[in-house]
Formats: C-alpha cells, sequence, structure tokens
C-alpha cells in the first residue's frame, strides 16, 4: 500500500509546476481523491515519517520555514548500448525531444539490462511512461571517455582524433582531384617504411609545402617528418607531442610568502600564465603562488591520506571535455584498474565522497593581472532541465526572431570576478535576477519561475596552448618580455640621458608586450606624461614586466597615505631619489580629467561632487608635485636608472 502512496504523490509532483510542493498541501490534495491512504499515512507517523521511511523516489526540503517535497533519483542513466552496470539505460540519443531512432520511442522498461534497477525502484515499473520521462530528466547522465555526447559540443579541430590520415585518393590509381583536401598527398607504404617501389610515382616526403600547412591547420603546432609518421602509426599523439613543447606532464607545487609549499592567497586555485608559456616565472625563486603546470587546464583528486594526487594526462584531457559540456554532470573514469564516477555539481566521487578539483590559469577577464590569450574563457548558461542548456549570448541580442537580452556574456563573468551577490536584467521587458551564491536566476515578483545557471570554460586542447606558446621570443608575440641592459654611450643611452637631464651608473630598459597593451587600452583619451617612480633593489624586473606595479606603493613608506591609498609618481626626479634605494624607475603615467587633492584619511578611491571616482589625486591642486594613480593599468613601466 505505500507503494501506492508514493505513486501517487510522485504523480501530483510530475504533473505539477514546479516540481515542488508543501508537505502539507501535497497531503491535503491526496486524502481528497483518495481517502483510503489517510490510515496508511498516519499509521507511521504522519506524512513527513511517511516520506523518510517508505518514499525512495521522494525528499522533503525546509524551505522558508516550511518542509516541501520533490521528485529525486537516486540512480544514474547510461547511454551504452549491451551495458551490464547497475545504472538505468537509456537510448544514446537521450535526451532529445524528436528523434526517428525506434529505442526512443520504445518504453526503457523493456530494456533487459534495467531489471536489477526497476526491482530495486518497483515503483518505476508502475507509473505511466509520459511521467516517467519527466522524471528521468532530472537524472544525471554519466558518462565514459568513449562515449560520443563528449565530442558534441567541446571537441575542436585541433584534437588528436582529428589529425588528418594519408589521403587514400591520392593512393588509389586516379589519384585525388579535390581542390581542399585536408588529407596528407603522399605515399601510404612509404609512411610504414615498406615501399619496396624502385620508381613508385606517388610522393615520399610528408614535409612538402602542402602537407606541411594540412599539418598545422589541423595539429596547430609544427612537427619533424618522424613524429608526423609516429602519429599516423598511433606510436604517439598530438597530445603528447604538444604537451612536450610545453614541458612536460607534471604539476609544481606553489610556495607560499612564508617559503612553505601551499599557496597563501586568495588565488590557491590557478595556474601560472607565465611559467606555461615557458618564460620563467618571475615570482620563481621568491615563492610563487600560483601553481607550475604544463597546460592551461589540471585535474587533481584527493587521496586518503588527504593529499592532492593529478590524474594521468589522457583522463585530465578526458576530464576537462567533459566539464566544458554544460549537459554532462557525472562522468565515469579509471582510477588505478577501479571505476570511479566523478560528480562535477559536487566536485567529488559519486561514492566515497573524495573531493576532486579544477586548476586552470585565470578568467581572461581578470583585471588584477597580464593573462593574456592562455586565460580561460568562460561561458555561462541557463538550465531548461537538467539535459537542456542555453548559452547567454556574447553580446545585447535583439530581433523579431530571437529575445531581447540585456545581458551580455562579459558583463556576468566581470560581476562573478568582482563577488557581486546578484546581477538583475531583463529578457523582452520581464526582469530576473542571477544570484551567483546559489547559482540560479529567478523572475522578479514571483514570474519565471527559478532556474539554474553555471559558468564552464571554453574548450582548449592542448595542441591550442602549445601553438600559443610557441615563438614567445618574437617581439610581436603576445607574451613576449625582454630585461636588457641598455650600453652605455649608445643612441638609446644618449636619448634617455638627453631627455632626463641625468646620466646614471646604468640604464635596463623594460620590453613587455601585453603590458604596452594594456597600458595603450586604458590609456586612451587620457593625457601620457613621463614620471618617476621609486623602486627597490630587491624587486624583480621581471615581475615589472609580467605583472606591472602592484600595490602597496613604495614612494616613501611614510607617505604612501598621505595624499591616498595608490601608486605614488611624481615628474621630479630629485623628490623621487629622495625615497628611493638608488633606484629609479621611469614611467609613462596616463593622467584623467578629474582630479582632488589627496587625504590620508581616504581609505577609497575619492570620489567628485557628482559622485564620480576621481582618475587621480595629488598633493596640490596649483602645482603639483606628487600623482597617486589608484589603477595600474594606468603605469608603464619603461626603464630602471641605477645610481
Amino acid at each position: 500500500m505505500a507503494e501506492q502512496v508514493e505513486l501517487h504523490l510522485l504523480s501530483v509532483l510530475l504533473s505539477s509546476h514546479p516540481q515542488s510542493l508543501g508537505v502539507s498541501q501535497l497531503f491535503n490534495m491526496l486524502y481528497q481523491s483518495h481517502p483510503d491512504m489517510f490510515v496508511v499515512v498516519s499509521g507511521t507517523g504522519g506524512p513527513v515519517p511517511f516520506l523518510q521511511e517508505h518514499c525512495t523516489l521522494l525528499r522533503t526540503k525546509e524551505h522558508q520555514d516550511q518542509f516541501v517535497v520533490q521528485p529525486r533519483t537516486p540512480f544514474n542513466l547510461c547511454r551504452e548500448e549491451n551495458c551490464s552496470c547497475a545504472m538505468l539505460h537509456v537510448c544514446s540519443h537521450w535526451p532529445a525531444r524528436l528523434s526517428n531512432c525506434k529505442q526512443c520511442r520504445t518504453d526503457i522498461r523493456r530494456n533487459p539490462f534495467n531489471m536489477k534497477v526497476l526491482k530495486q525502484f518497483p515503483v518505476l515499473q508502475q507509473i505511466n511512461e509520459q511521467l516517467l520521462k519527466k522524471l528521468l530528466r532530472l537524472a544525471k547522465i554519466t558518462i565514459r571517455p568513449s562515449t560520443a555526447v563528449l565530442y558534441e559540443k567541446c571537441t575542436s579541430r585541433t584534437d588528436m582524433s582529428f589529425f588528418p590520415t594519408v589521403c587514400k585518393y591520392y593512393n588509389s590509381e586516379y589519384g585525388c582531384f579535390r581542390a581542399l583536401c585536408q588529407f596528407l598527398h603522399v605515399c601510404e607504404q612509404y609512411t610504414q617504411d615498406s615501399c619496396q617501389k624502385s620508381g613508385c610515382t606517388k610522393i615520399h616526403d610528408i614535409h612538402t609545402p602542402r602537407n606541411r600547412a594540412v599539418i598545422e591547420t589541423s595539429s596547430g603546432i609544427p612537427m619533424t617528418p618522424n613524429t608526423v609518421r609516429r602519429v599516423i602509426s598511433n606510436e604517439t599523439s598530438v597530445t603528447e607531442v604538444a604537451t612536450t613543447i610545453l614541458g612536460g606532464s607534471e604539476i609544481t607545487v606553489p610556495m607560499g610568502t612564508n617559503g612553505e609549499p601551499g599557496p597563501t592567497d586568495e588565488r590557491h586555485g590557478e595556474l601560472c600564465v607565465w611559467n606555461l608559456v615557458g618564460r620563467s616565472c618571475a615570482r620563481g625563486d621568491a615563492g610563487c603562488t600560483r601553481y607550475h603546470a604544463p597546460l592551461s587546464f589540471w585535474w587533481q583528486y584527493e587521496d586518503g591520506e588527504g593529499n592532492w594526487e593529478s590524474w594521468d594526462l589522457d583522463t585530465i584531457v578526458t576530464l576537462e571535455k567533459a566539464f566544458c559540456n554544460p549537459v554532462i554532470v557525472t562522468v565515469e573514469m579509471r582510477l588505478k584498474g577501479v571505476a570511479v564516477v566523478v560528480d562535477f555539481s559536487t566536485m567529488s566521487y559519486l561514492e566515497g565522497g573524495n573531493r576532486v578539483r579544477r586548476l586552470s590559469t585565470p578568467s581572461q577577464q581578470d583585471g588584477s593581472g597580464l593573462v593574456g590569450p592562455l586565460g580561460t574563457r568562460y561561458r555561462w548558461y541557463w538550465g531548461e532541465s537538467v539535459a537542456v542548456w542555453h548559452e547567454f549570448p556574447p553580446c545585447v541580442t535583439q530581433g523579431r526572431d530571437n529575445p531581447q537580452l540585456e545581458l551580455p556574456l562579459h558583463t556576468i563573468e566581470t560581476a562573478f570576478l568582482e563577488h557581486q551577490p546578484s546581477l538583475p536584467f531583463s529578457i523582452s521587458g520581464s526582469d530576473f535576477v542571477l544570484y551567483f551564491h546559489g547559482m540560479h536566476m529567478r523572475g522578479m515578483n514571483g514570474k519565471g519561475g527559478v532556474r539554474p545557471i553555471c559558468r564552464r570554460p571554453l574548450h582548449r586542447s592542448v595542441a591550442q596552448c602549445a601553438t600559443v606558446a610557441l615563438g614567445y621570443e618574437s617581439p610581436s608575440h603576445q607574451y613576449y618580455t625582454k630585461v636588457s641592459e641598455v650600453t652605455p654611450r649608445s643612441e638609446e643611452w644618449d636619448k634617455v640621458c638627453l631627455a632626463l637631464d641625468v646620466e646614471p651608473k646604468s640604464i635596463i630598459k623594460l620590453e613587455g608586450y601585453l603590458l604596452l597593451k594594456r597600458f595603450n587600452k586604458s590609456a586612451e583619451g587620457k593625457n601620457i606624461r613621463e614620471m618617476f617612480y621609486a623602486y627597490g633593489n630587491k624587486e624583480s624586473l621581471l615581475s615589472l614586466v609580467q605583472n606591472g606595479l602592484e600595490f602597496p606603493s613604495r614612494i616613501g613608506e611614510a607617505r604612501v597615505t598621505t595624499y591616498g591609498r595608490g601608486l605614488h609618481c611624481s615628474p621630479s626626479l630629485r623628490y623621487t631619489r629622495e625615497y628611493s634605494e638608488d633606484s629609479v624607475l621611469v614611467v609613462d603615467v596616463a593622467l584623467g580629467s578629474s582630479c582632488l587633492k589627496g587625504n590620508k584619511l581616504d581609505k577609497k578611491i575619492p570620489r567628485d561632487g557628482f559622485g564620480n571616482p576621481v582618475h587621480y589625486t595629488v598633493d596640490s591642486l596649483n602645482n603639483p608635485l606628487v600623482f597617486v594613480l589608484y589603477n595600474p593599468n594606468l603605469i608603464l613601466p619603461k626603464y630602471v636608472l641605477r645610481f
């Protein structure tokens, strides 16, 4: 009889919208249609004890000082055919709404591999097929590396599965006549070292201009003929070749500011971009607070003793592909020969509770440092159901065929990085609010319901990471950095000395592509002046080029807060040298149009009479000698003068 009560309760919830009702409301509806069931429920001590003891597909949840009832699925779905695992098996097209597949139109309860789950949850055999499909939309789909859904949304042309093979038409009797053939035109037997024809008319050179273009287009990285032959014969893969270019397959634990292993700041889950690109990390000697890994993403699991261990490279690549797809919530992997299911919603094992974590480079929209193209690009999605997710567009959309959405993608990412609790927006005149703490969006005034949201990275293959890292020594490369000493009496030496009317002991030139690019973007529409900045000998020059100036300011530690809590620059070299340690930094400063006299009581950026933040503060409005800037992006280091 308890199964019949659960069946009726489940049918009511799945037929209602939203699929959750208060305990009293739900059971009153049950008693009105089936009065005889009151005796069954009261015999167990009441509605809540009955739900907790006898209902396997229902759960109670406290919400706004009352208990609500929701359907639940204590099992996962498997989309593999002829699989004997302990999950409920569905068609590989699931959850397609329209499909010509016969299995999609067939009741899944007829599948002989589902008998174990159906015996464990007998209510599934009694519920009608339409409500069963509604219930299964709440279940998580377990994905394995062989499942095709991994490659539906997140695989790019630079994955090893798309590496060009030898063209079969070229090796045929008539040859290949396709003008845009994306396969290698080379003798197939030559690639296998088995061509015995003395007068073979086929090409015996993998590195012809045409083949080289096809290889670099597909893999993104240059390869030697021997490496290409090994990839074609499956002796290695593009992923392994790219990992070698990036510097191995190991991860280095960051060193905290106290000199001990482990991060000590809020960026404890980030990877060092500069180490990834092949440049020496500016903070490596002092203790970099970021992890050093050969990829822009990395996956680790927690062992039984609480230590973090890395997965093998193939597993890391597979986990990343799965995580980039919002439809995938669980994925089955093998760890030391044992199958484990990773749950992305809790970042842990589905059974056992061991934690899993993903490390990545900072977001490309993170304005706190120089990230560049190896920074992680994120996408935001909202869920219609567990298996149906829609992406927020990258710009404002409006038109007859598309709803008007006044919420660009970068606005969501910026609000998330700034730790804002919520973000209001509108869709075609209807008002909604994004709540980042609970990762959901809710319509205002009770309209629109509650929808889940999620943040997922844009997939980048290992070969793409290696492509960005190559050629960093070129001045036009995104990650080009150089710290060089200017030769005395050279043309550049004389130019600097004449412009500054001073001759130091040495001049060191600082160059950084990302640093200059960030400064030019921030300095648009502003007045640029050359100034000086007190610089300590103990600080790394490479850190200046890779990260720019950082808070707190060093010019006269006693004067840091005298004219504002920011970066103190001065147009006077003599004044700056009073607070320097025999080194002065020559910088370009971008000054805006608004300024105020600084005050040591200001703990934040001062605001003008209209409530807008000022661009900078000064020590005197008439003849300023100190300029305090609150944005490091507005200062470009150029030279270091040593006296």
